[in-house]
């Protein structure tokens, strides 16, 4: 049997794959249309990328359709819908504008008959678009979150996403059992992803009973500010293990480890593993802010590095040049930032609406007599196989 990562929808599309050659693809983000003049969120960056993961959506539109593999070589049509409740543009921070970003997905799949979903943007507003989504088993694709719980098969089957989920906690469990490790201490920073990681790692290692996480530590942004650590190393001087994890920005990572160093918490003795490198970037500033073997005192360090391409692989190079190219031609669409690159999820957002609109040509390619929504309500419907192709 053919793997495909995902098809249609269940009850909304009821033709054949024969016989529907163009297809709606939502895109669901919170930006301002013509009937919602003001539902876009208050902030110029939001804003920004917005608009810039709209344009690079449109563009892998524009290309599968000028290849299509479609049958029949049908065409997929673009659905645009927002998502942000107008009455919050304001304070997007403090709200998650849920229950409307729930009514505008439901509503752009019954009154659009939209077969797979671009976008979101915030986690917040995610969790409640994916189960909706879910629910109708229409394929959703996201190219910024990062929420550890979006990961969550069972409540968010159809959804996947283009980044890194802040959730190792699995990863390390697996390896901490491989390498005979049952205790662990964890530190925690106190920006919300390194908030997201800590929690996700400490619920994982918490809920195998072959593990015991003998602390966690929140460090304050008062704590990080004066680099007074001496209550959470006091802390450590109790704990009955020689494993650190650190969940915190590269900064904060570096100040505490080498205050730990100081505590003589640091050295062959001990295993300190970080979602984050603990370098400030600068060796030199390094060196004179932690002394002159503040590199070679990195001894006993493992950065959780994520496996992501670099921006030199040929695939990336080529679609910087691209992009710059065509915003050289219509640079009010094709955005670049102050600095002269690209925005800093426009090749997700093309890579996920290429995934979703491929995934169903494929599918209705390998089973022509299926209806679309069939196909995703039956076995042929596969959640993990694009997952197992190193893309997500």
């Amino acid at each position: 049997m053919k793997s495909f990562g995902f098809i249609l929808s269940t009850q909304l599309v009821a033709l054949t794959a024969a016989a529907a050659l163009n297809y709606n693809i939502g895109f669901l983000l919170p930006y301002a249309l013509d009937d919602e003049p003001d539902g876009a969120i208050n902030s110029s960056s939001i804003k920004f990328n917005v608009l810039a993961n709209d344009a690079a959506a449109e563009l892998a539109v524009q290309d599968f359709n000028y290849r299509s593999t479609l049958p029949g070589e049908g065409k997929f049509n673009i659905v645009r819908k927002n998502n942000w409740d107008p009455n919050f543009a304001t304070n997007w921070e403090i709200v998650d504008s849920g229950g409307y970003s729930a009514i505008a997905a439901t509503k752009i799949v019954q009154q659009n008959s939209t077969v797979a979903i671009f976008g979101d943007y915030l986690d917040s507003t995610t969790s409640f678009t994916a189960e909706v989504l879910s629910y109708f088993q229409v394929p959703f694709c996201g190219a910024t979150q990062h929420d550890p719980s979006l990961s969550d098969k069972s409540n968010y089957q159809y959804f996947m996403r283009m980044v890194n989920g802040y959730d190792y906690g699995s990863h390390l469990l697996q390896m901490l059992a491989i390498w005979n490790v049952t205790k662990a201490a964890i530190i925690v920073g106190p920006d919300a992803y390194s908030s997201a990681y800590g929690d996700d790692i400490s619920s994982t290692l918490s809920s195998n009973s072959a593990f015991n996480v003998q602390a966690k530590l929140m460090i304050s942004p008062e704590m990080q500010a004066a680099s007074d650590y001496s209550y959470p190393l006091s802390v450590l001087n109790n704990v009955d293990s020689r494993y650190f994890i650190i969940a915190a920005d590269a900064n904060l990572t570096a100040d505490f480890y080498y205050a730990a160093r100081d505590a003589q918490f640091t050295g062959h003795d001990y295993v300190w593993l970080g979602i984050n490198r603990p370098y400030i970037g600068d060796l030199a500033l390094q060196q004179s802010l932690y002394g002159s073997t503040a590199i070679d005192d990195l001894q006993g360090f493992f950065w959780l590095k994520d496996d992501i391409k670099s921006m030199n692989d040929s695939s990336v190079t080529a679609f910087v040049d691209r992009w710059m190219k065509l915003n050289k031609q219509n640079s009010s669409k094709y955005l670049i930032t102050e600095t002269g690159e690209l925005p800093t999820y426009v090749r997700q957002s093309y890579d996920c609406t290429m995934l979703l609109m491929t995934g169903i040509a494929e599918g209705l390619l390998a089973y022509p007599n299926q209806t679309v929504q069939n196909l995703l309500a039956s076995q042929y419907y596969q959640p993990e196989g694009l997952a197992n192709t190193g893309s997500f």
